[in-house]
């Protein structure tokens, strides 16, 4: 049973029907707001990659500086033991 004709039916033989004046400010708001939520996304990810890289580096700062105080520390040991 066929209750209604749709009122777009796209086939691969036949065109599209063609965009009303009405439906264009809708269709240009939607791709608007596709393009400024891709954007917040990509900000949000290029914050969250940016604070892992700095944790890391920060870390690393810190590994560096207590290694270098251990070895300075290990120096200081032996020369007072010779």
């Amino acid at each position: 049973m066929i209750q209604g004709k749709s009122e777009h039916h796209y086939n691969l033989h036949m065109p599209t029907q063609a965009l009303q004046h009405s439906e264009i400010p809708s269709l240009l708001l939607g791709y608007l707001q596709f393009f400024v939520n891709a954007s917040i996304v990509l900000f949000c990810i290029f914050l969250a990659v940016q604070f892992v890289l700095t944790v890391k580096r920060d870390v690393q700062d810190r590994m560096r500086e207590h290694s270098v105080g251990a070895s300075l520390s290990y120096f200081l040991v032996a020369k007072l033991m010779i």
